[in-house]
């Protein structure tokens, strides 16, 4: 008799908030309407502990802001939008 197997998955979800109660507002022109802005800085420290590797960021799909102050950030939805945080 053959030794049998059994095939356990097990799936998860994480919530990920991208807003920080002093966070930024900023409007997208693309998304048209006003979201929660990233740093550069803050967009790399989330995907070096939050990215999942099988899927890759397209920074070319990323909305890019600039502030009034001369900043640029990006727009967390457009973030989100591309499932690469897991």
């Amino acid at each position: 008799m053959a030794p049998r197997k059994t095939r356990v998955t097990i799936e998860t979800e994480r919530i990920w908030v991208l807003e920080k109660p002093s966070g930024k507002k900023v409007w997208c022109p693309t998304c048209r309407r006003r979201v929660s802005a990233l740093t550069p800085e803050e967009v790399a420290a989330l995907l070096s502990v939050a990215a999942h590797p099988s899927c890759p960021i397209k920074t070319e799909k990323l909305h890019f802001v600039g502030t009034s102050n001369g900043e640029m950030v990006v727009c967390a939805d457009s973030l989100v939008s591309q499932n690469a945080i897991q």
